[in-house]
């Protein structure tokens, strides 16, 4: 496609009357009009106002070449540089708008790039990161690594036991390490396979230039960098280990830290879309992980519910668990070099939601729902503002959200990390996304559950006189109600669970606000005291949701005890039609048959017409 050139006044355009102009009429019929303006025979007759409806028609069609919108990733290729590759590729034609949107260049050209034109980008982007380190004056020194640092991130194959600091004993510790060893198959991949971790970095300092030509400055959110990390060698790339083993002698040489903490971190795992499946990393990745930001060993017990797995395990696990070390001098694993000053938080608990899984056509009655966990782990440097969060989840639904967030859409007190302040308010924000998310859904699955059990059992308010027309339950409508009982009462435990964590980390923040260590608190203690607040609020809507749900499981049982009531006629006097005794023989031919699928019964059974018999009193 010939690059776009600006129009000529002088010479013809497309379109105009020297080409053919095709429009349709209001009946759809197609009319052409002829390739000149000699008006001729009945055209003579034409008005003014003809022509002229005509001579705009033709005025608004394209007068130039249609352009492609194309994206690149912003990581480490100043425009400029992009600039330069795309006005060679195409001359003449002038780049005049831009847009940074996600870490992404949005761009129009006048034809779509190839895919050797985007390894040729990607060639511009690794020489432009040469240059810029070999044209650097004052590269950064390597960060200084205190000696037990060193020891402990050198044997962090030994996770938990070589913690900087420790709270429990050699036992419990020896504990951890069992259950990670029997846990390890399950819950990770194989370290042949193909790992997938996605990182958030948000730095200082934004790698992105002005572009003189376009007089646009790129400065929104760029400081956010995206990496999935795949491997163990990645993964050491990424977070600045350049270290590796001799093999002449055997041992590990270079710097194993040469970047500074980011200030703020989010690395989340996942299980590709299924949370029964392995977690896409490594046991290596993980412990590595763990190892280089000293996370507390409490958070494996969040971990271990994940893994491949038929049914649910370890589902009604809930805890809240927090290492708390404010004092100074500092107590904690202080790496000046790091960003870590070692006065610092850390929080982790799990949080449980449910979603509608099945597509917003399908009938509310055959709809499907999936109750799903979620593992975080939360970091908080109170002097130098570092964040990290760890968030384990079947798939990647809370990165989606926390992107949205954090984002260029997002509200700036939300991701912003200029002061330990900010970046304190800005943790909040990622608290309350969690929390919210794990409230959400629960209001409608009650609803669904509440709607199926109610024409599960609908007969059973029936009149009972003689002759009147009644319903027969089955062995499987049997089951079918003590599946829906069952998940009522599970969503009452798990609402309960989320009650009680939430409770914990509005009372442990509501702790700190009254804390003379943390200095910080009283520049912001009245977005924390909103943020309790904001808590509090979902608290109580989680009690509702809880009282409803118990009543529910109330009204389930009193009408599952009508229709299989335990009383049975004397021997003599069972007549073919008593109605308890068939209620009782049913209720035998249940326990007989219990070892059916229960997942059969999740969906409302086909009452048919066989199904309904006359009884007589």
């Amino acid at each position: 496609m010939p690059p776009h050139v600006p129009d000529d006044p002088g010479s013809a355009r497309p379109n105009s009357a020297g080409g053919t102009i095709r429009r349709f009429s209001s009946l759809g019929r197609r009319r052409t009009q002829p390739s000149d303006n000699r008006l001729t025979g009945s055209r003579k007759n034409q008005n003014f106002a003809t022509l002229a409806r005509q001579s705009t028609e033709a005025s608004l069609l394209p007068k130039g070449p249609k352009l492609e919108k194309e994206t690149c990733s912003a990581y480490g290729l100043a425009w400029g540089t992009l600039e330069g590759f795309l006005v060679n590729k195409f001359p003449g034609y002038i780049f005049k708008e831009i847009l940074l949107k996600e870490d992404l260049y949005i761009f129009d050209v006048p034809e779509s790039l190839s895919i050797e034109d985007h390894q040729a980008i990607d060639r511009l982007r690794e020489n432009t990161k040469i240059v810029e380190a070999r044209s650097s004056e004052s590269p950064e020194p390597v960060p200084e690594l205190p000696d037990p640092f060193k020891l402990s991130y050198k044997d962090f194959g030994s996770y938990p036991h070589n913690l900087i600091y420790r709270t429990t004993c050699t036992a419990e510790l020896k504990a951890y390490e069992t259950r990670l060893d029997e846990a390890s198959p399950t819950l990770f991949i194989e370290e042949d396979e193909a790992a997938d971790v996605p990182f958030r970095d948000f730095r200082e300092r934004g790698k992105f230039s002005h572009s003189p030509s376009s007089g646009l400055a790129l400065t929104p959110c760029a400081a956010f960098e995206r990496r999935n990390i795949f491997n163990d060698s990645k993964l050491k790339d990424w977070i600045g280990d350049r270290s590796s083993i001799d093999p002449l002698v055997a041992t590990l040489t270079g710097p194993l830290a040469t970047k500074p903490d980011p200030k703020c971190r989010f690395i989340f795992i996942h299980a590709a879309n299924n949370s029964r499946q392995q977690l896409r990393i490594t046991r290596k990745m993980m412990l590595r992980i763990l190892s280089y930001h000293q996370v507390m060993p409490g958070y494996l017990d969040f971990l271990f519910p994940f893994g491949l797995q038929s049914l649910p395990r370890d589902f009604r696990f809930s805890a809240f668990r927090e290492q708390t070390l404010l004092s100074s001098p500092a107590r904690g694993p202080a790496v000046p070099g790091l960003g870590r000053s070692g006065r610092q938080i850390q929080l982790s608990f799990n949080l449980k939601g449910v979603s509608c899984t099945s597509d917003p056509k399908v009938s509310p009655r055959e709809k499907r729902w999936s109750q799903r966990q979620a593992a975080v782990h939360h970091q908080f440097d109170v002097e130098v503002g570092t964040t990290l969060w760890v968030i384990t989840k079947g798939n990647l639904e809370l990165k989606e959200r926390v992107q949205d967030v954090t984002g260029q859409n997002g509200r700036l007190e939300d991701k912003s990390f200029g002061t330990v302040a900010q970046c304190l308010i800005s943790s909040l924000a990622v608290h309350l996304l969690l929390c919210k998310w794990s409230c959400e859904e629960w209001r409608w699955y009650i609803l669904w559950l509440e709607e199926a059990i109610a024409y599960e059992t609908k007969h059973v308010n029936l009149p009972r006189g003689f002759g009147e027309v009644r319903h027969e339950y089955t062995p499987e409508d049997f089951q079918g109600i003590q599946h829906y009982e069952d998940q009522a009462n599970q969503v009452a435990m798990v609402l309960e669970a989320n009650s009680y964590v939430l409770e914990c980390l509005r009372a442990y923040y509501k702790g700190l606000v009254d804390s003379s260590a943390f200095g910080v608190m009283d520049l912001c203690r009245d977005d924390v005291l909103s943020f309790c607040s904001q808590i509090d609020n979902m608290i109580h809507n989680a009690k509702m949701e809880i009282v409803r749900v118990k009543i529910l499981v109330q009204i389930t049982s009193s009408r599952k005890a009508l229709v299989s009531s335990p009383t049975y006629p004397e021997p003599g006097n069972r007549k073919n039609g008593d109605v308890n005794y068939q209620h009782a023989s049913s209720r035998e031919s249940v326990s007989k048959r219990s070892d059916r699928n229960e997942n059969s019964y999740r969906s409302y059974p086909n009452l048919l017409a066989g199904n309904v018999r006359i009884y007589p009193v």
